[in-house]
């Protein structure tokens, strides 16, 4: 397989509802070795898990990411 430590990755979705689709598979590209997991939603399910996906951000190296709340 590919090696992913060079990808930035963009994970799309187009509703969230409870995040676990996304949460499993950034978890899945991290474990791989992405340089970095950003996540983008068209629409969520709710306000305060739409703010909660807007406002929480973590890094990995030098890359800013961001990611759905554990």
């Amino acid at each position: 397989g590919d090696d992913l430590r060079r990808y930035a990755v963009l994970l799309v979705d187009d509703v969230v509802t409870t995040g676990a689709t996304l949460d499993a598979a950034a978890e899945c590209l991290e474990a791989a070795g992405a340089r970095s997991v950003r996540c983008a939603v068209l629409a969520a399910a709710d306000e305060e898990l739409a703010g909660r996906c807007r406002s929480r951000t973590s890094s990995a190296g030098s890359a800013a990411t961001a990611s759905l709340p554990r």
